[in-house]
């Protein structure tokens, strides 16, 4: 009896897809600062990141604070090299800090082609680098679903605003099912409720006292979905991969 309900309850819905998302932190692991660390130090950490990701097996992974051209990391674009341990064939990446010898941002991994890709860069709280969001389509049971990686200020509510408004702008076009993913860098019940309205979003059980950012014993990373999606699944990783924690969530697509 129950698997005859399971089956009436797929066959209403349209598909599934797994996604995380992880603040790297420069690959820095739990160490201060990627300063103080060498190179074969922050590609074990990020080897470490590949072991727990590849248990989850996401369709696709967000990244933020990923370096793409980076003298205190050695110069390795981490994403790309993410993604060869993980096996995964697509990557956009968005270079939202550009300094000398200093290039990282947010970026997607996937295991199907990423299309109609688009990078912003969002100012932040002098002296900060510019932050930003990437975002992509993918094809999930012939659906195109849009997923964004993205990382706002933490420090000022009226710049994670306007950094909000640059992604409201960027979607207002999209008809297709969304996730955004990412560093929020702000609990529920701030601002983030707002967010969503704006967004048309939701997160897992928004009152969940689960940490993402130990350090602080706050909730900062969130993964955000449409309404064609239900959380079928939805994890916060307790293993320390960096300052902030493994987020993953299996959302399943509604055909009605």
């Amino acid at each position: 009896m129950l698997m005859f309900w399971f089956g009436l309850f797929m066959s209403a819905f349209g598909g599934e897809i797994t996604v995380s998302t992880l603040n790297i932190g420069h690959g820095r692991g739990t160490g201060t600062h990627q300063i103080t660390q060498s190179k074969g130090q922050i590609l074990q950490n990020i080897d470490l990141i590949a072991e727990e990701v590849l248990l989850i097996k996401p369709d696709v992974l967000a990244l933020q604070e990923a370096d793409v051209k980076a003298w205190w990391s050695g110069n390795t674009p981490q994403s790309t090299y993410l993604a060869s341990l993980l096996q995964m064939s697509h990557v956009v990446v968005g270079e939202h800090s550009h300094r000398k010898r200093l290039n990282y941002g947010t970026s997607l991994i996937s295991q199907s082609k990423l299309q109609e890709v688009d990078s912003q860069r969002t100012p932040s709280t002098f002296p900060l680098p510019p932050k930003g969001f990437v975002m992509a389509t993918v094809m999930v049971e012939r659906q195109p679903i849009v997923v964004v990686s993205i990382h706002l200020d933490p420090f000022k509510a009226s710049v994670r605003d306007t950094q909000i408004d640059t992604l409201v702008a960027e979607l207002k076009d999209v008809d297709a099912p969304l996730i955004i993913m990412g560093d929020f860098n702000v609990e529920w019940g701030q601002e983030l409720d707002v967010y969503c309205s704006r967004l048309n979003v939701s997160p897992y059980d928004p009152l969940n006292q689960d940490s993402t950012f130990p350090k602080l014993n706050l909730r900062l990373d969130w993964i955000l979905a449409s309404k064609e999606f239900a959380f079928a699944q939805y994890q916060t990783h307790g293993i320390a991969l960096s300052d902030h924690r493994l987020l993953s969530a299996t959302l399943v697509l509604s055909t009605k």
